[in-house]
């Protein structure tokens, strides 16, 4: 139902919303680059490229530990950095 309702949102190239999406994914992509090349890689293919743990230790020759270990990180920084972000800005 949630997905059925984004995928009927239409807004203007203009519209204060598309905006406001823009820069929350400029801001996401911003801390998706302060990672290390090893947690960003292995955070881009869980969710972008939609890949298991085991098929991304057997794509990069790394142990199925290391997928764990690595996509941990990533998610931890990644939700320390969007915390402090949101501090900084007086919005949490």
């Amino acid at each position: 139902m949630r997905e059925a309702q984004l995928e009927d949102m239409s807004y203007s190239s203009d519209s204060p919303q598309t905006y406001a999406l823009e820069e929350e994914q400029l801001r996401v992509g911003e801390l998706l680059a302060r990672l290390p090349t090893a947690h960003r890689q292995v955070f881009e293919l869980v969710l972008l490229g939609e890949l298991s743990y085991e098929e991304i230790g057997e794509l990069l020759s790394i142990p199925l530990g290391t997928v764990k270990s690595r996509m941990f990180q990533a998610v931890r920084s990644l939700r320390r950095a969007w915390a402090e972000r949101l501090r900084r800005e007086g919005v949490a």
